[in-house]
């Protein structure tokens, strides 16, 4: 059986208006984890940025940034141009 995958936006999604992501949120999403749902982030931000709001959550959530362009994989990062 193949995994589900949650992929969430961050702005007025999964911060607030001060750039935090709630105790609920978090808690949420590992509990998705720990039934092994694979969650992304996926944004239209730079990486760098995404890896921000990542490490308010957790190492386990994988991302998509800058559009689309780049995509994590395990812990390797691709780049499309």
């Amino acid at each position: 059986m193949e995994p589900y995958l949650v992929f969430m936006d961050i702005d007025g999604t999964l911060i607030d208006n001060h750039q935090n992501v709630l105790p609920e949120t978090k808690r949420t999403i590992e509990k998705l984890q720990q039934r092994g749902v694979i969650f992304y982030i996926a944004t239209g931000r730079m990486l760098s940025l995404a890896e921000l709001i990542r490490n308010k959550i957790n190492d386990q959530v994988e991302i998509i940034a800058s559009n689309g362009s780049v995509y994590q994989k395990g812990h390797h990062f691709h780049k499309e141009h």
